[in-house]
């Protein structure tokens, strides 16, 4: 189908529910990210590979090291208008690389969007494919390694597998009420932190 994106208003569980009955599905992840209103907020499912490079100046030369970011990557940044709209611009990428002598080297599927929506409705992001590629090779020790008659004890297998990553946002105006019912919330588990850590402290 390639990229598409859609909204709607209702149960979450149930519309998983739908698309685990047709083609299932695995959860990678179910964060909750607080932003502030026009500034951009990030999220990293995956690795990050470091590697070094050099910055040359006039008054000399640096090493630095740097890390090239692999896996599912979100960025979004929420614009709330005075009528309870939300304009959410929201950056979704898939990706996988490696770090070849010394380089980074990255294959990316990625997709920028403009969407508004009421307050708490979601947005729902597909067509993020990512395709594996993989070559198994097995065989008998040793006939497998013989020249010319080795294939004949040994086999060669080539798997391929075809995902697609479906991003769903539910953007929520965060009150001042719930700010201070999140203020108690972790005052409440503060409060049970610190009662474990005594009862569980050694003199």
């Amino acid at each position: 189908m390639g990229l598409y994106s859609q909204i709607f208003s209702g149960d979450i569980e149930g519309y998983l529910s739908a698309i685990d009955r047709q083609i299932g599905y695995d959860l990678l992840a179910s964060p909750r990210v607080t932003a502030i209103n026009h500034h951009q907020a990030e999220l990293l499912i995956g690795s990050k590979l470091g590697y070094r490079s050099t910055l040359t100046t006039e008054t000399g030369t640096q090493e630095l090291v740097e890390f090239l970011e692999v896996g599912v990557k979100l960025k979004f940044t929420p614009h709330i208008s005075k009528n309870g709209y939300i304009r959410m611009r929201i950056a979704p990428s898939i990706s996988e690389g490696s770090i070849i002598d010394g380089l980074p080297q990255e294959n990316t599927t990625e997709t920028i969007n403009e969407i508004l929506v009421k307050d708490g409705q979601t947005i729902v992001i597909g067509g993020l494919i990512k395709n594996t590629n993989e070559k198994i090779v097995t065989g008998i020790p040793i006939l497998s390694w013989l020249p010319i008659i080795g294939f004949l004890f040994r086999k060669t297998e080539l798997l391929t597998e075809k995902r697609e990553i479906m991003v769903l946002v539910t953007p929520t105006i965060v009150t001042p009420e719930d700010l201070e019912e999140m203020a108690s919330e972790a005052d409440k588990l503060e409060k049970r932190y610190n009662k474990n850590q005594k009862k569980y402290t050694l003199f």
